[in-house]
């Protein structure tokens, strides 16, 4: 398991491009145009001012997406099973799901900017989707995998609300 330092380090490798055209682009990109041709409908709680905090959220996904896959490329892992190595540095030792996290970000940032329901369902569902395939395989399939590192790291780092990392035991 990688020593966290807490610098990111960031590298785009054309696996991480790949991956990244094939399942966040159609998840994030194009599925929320079909749903919603990316026209406004009336804001959430009709407070206008709530698309600037859609379009936020946003940029924060992306940037997190980003920062999580390039963090990825940088210590030569892929973003897909199987893992051969347990990242926890940077931005993943803040928090254990940040490429996850960046995409329902997007995605409810989009449902607020739009103001749309259906992308927010949609949103949700991706959510209860990475949850439940995080809980019911990749955790234990991590664990199973790395039984002398990965305990230590889900110990100290949460699934899904980032904090400031604890250091190793």
């Amino acid at each position: 398991m990688e020593q966290p330092d807490n610098r990111t380090r960031f590298r785009l490798t054309p696996v991480g491009v790949v991956f990244t055209l094939l399942v966040p682009v159609p998840v994030a990109g194009l599925v929320p145009w079909l749903i919603t041709r990316w026209t406004f409908q009336a804001p959430f709680l009709n407070v206008e001012a709530l698309r600037l905090a859609g379009a936020a959220l946003i940029a924060v996904g992306v940037v997190v997406y980003t920062i999580a896959i390039g963090h990825f490329g940088h210590h030569g892992a892929k973003p897909f099973p199987p893992v051969a190595a347990i990242v926890s540095a940077g931005i993943y030792s803040w928090m254990r799901n940040p490429m996850y996290a960046g995409v329902v970000m997007v995605l409810v940032g989009q449902a607020v900017l739009f103001g749309s329901r259906a992308l927010l369902a949609y949103a949700l569902a991706w959510l209860v989707a990475f949850h439940l395939f995080e809980v019911g395989y990749d955790e234990r399939e991590l664990a199973r995998m790395f039984p002398d590192v990965y305990p230590d790291y889900c110990r100290r780092t949460p699934r899904w609300i980032p904090r400031r990392p604890k250091p190793r035991t």
